[in-house]
């Protein structure tokens, strides 16, 4: 699984199965993942905070994304689907 490295991912897309991002909503930065959905390759995509307005984004580039608390206690657990 490649993990955030946005720099890499043209060159890497062939040799992951999948990525995983935290905060690319927050950073605008999702949309560098389209190679991996282009492949049919699951991007999976960690958000902190209390808000999931990021869902509706996610859902539509077929992003698999999940909201979690910043406190990382287990408390807050959305998946967007």
């Amino acid at each position: 699984m490649l993990k955030n490295d946005l720099d890499q991912i043209d060159d890497l897309v062939d040799y992951f199965d999948m990525a995983l991002n935290e905060e690319c909503s927050r950073y605008d930065e999702c949309g560098e993942y389209r190679p991996f959905i282009a492949a049919g390759k699951p991007v999976l995509h960690a958000e902190y905070g209390s808000s999931t307005a990021f869902c509706r984004a996610d859902n539509a580039a077929n992003i698999n994304g999940v909201l979690f608390s910043l406190d990382l206690d287990d408390s807050v657990y959305r998946p967007c689907r």
